[in-house]
């Protein structure tokens, strides 16, 4: 915007377009700067009907939370050992560290490889389900030549942030590719 206002309308970036203020150079994605603009549009624009409104179009979704249903209702004796268990579904990327796969009895770099691997692998995936995920991790646990535990210990904790949840093969599938590769990667 000419006023260098960082927040704007549709409307009003159309009314104020100027062909002559578009850059020749590459475009860049900020995520950081776009996550940050999404919080000022959440709190300035949304009051607390529309807030409500978007985090069950977001995540809390009939049809989402059905897909997670049968995951958790084997595992819980109480509701409020639902979101401990299912976070994973509704937070996003976990923040991840080196230190979050202490447990995992891998060589930081077997680990890397392992996970980068994957990411490609799945990157080929045309029909995004349970099985075919499947098919994929056997043959990277033969190709690396681990037990199927062994090598979804760290895809575990990459996709969770945790070392106990839910299926891991159940919540890649439900989470989607973008969400999965990111984790992975």
């Amino acid at each position: 915007m000419p006023d260098e206002r960082e927040k704007f309308s549709l409307q009003e970036m159309m009314a104020e377009f100027d062909v002559q203020r578009v850059s020749l150079g590459g475009p860049v994605f900020d995520l950081e700067k776009l996550t940050w603009l999404n919080g000022v549009y959440i709190r300035e624009d949304l009051d607390d009907d529309a807030l409500l409104s978007a985090l069950r179009d977001w995540a809390f979704n009939e049809a989402y939370v059905k897909q997670i249903l049968p995951q958790v209702r084997p595992r819980v004796e109480t509701l409020s050992q639902v979101m401990p268990l299912a976070g994973h579904f509704f937070s996003g990327l976990p923040a991840l560290t080196k230190e979050s796969f202490d447990s995992v009895k891998l060589e930081e770099e077997e680990l890397v490889k392992l996970l980068q691997f994957l990411v490609w692998r799945f990157e080929g995936v045309s029909a995004w389900h349970k099985e075919a995920l499947l098919s994929e991790v056997k043959i990277l646990a033969e190709y690396f030549d681990l037990k199927m535990k062994a090598f979804l210990a760290p895809v575990f904790i990459a996709i969770t942030g945790s070392t106990s949840s839910t299926s891991v093969m159940d919540a890649m599938a439900i989470l989607g590719s973008d969400v999965t590769r990111g984790a992975a990667a």
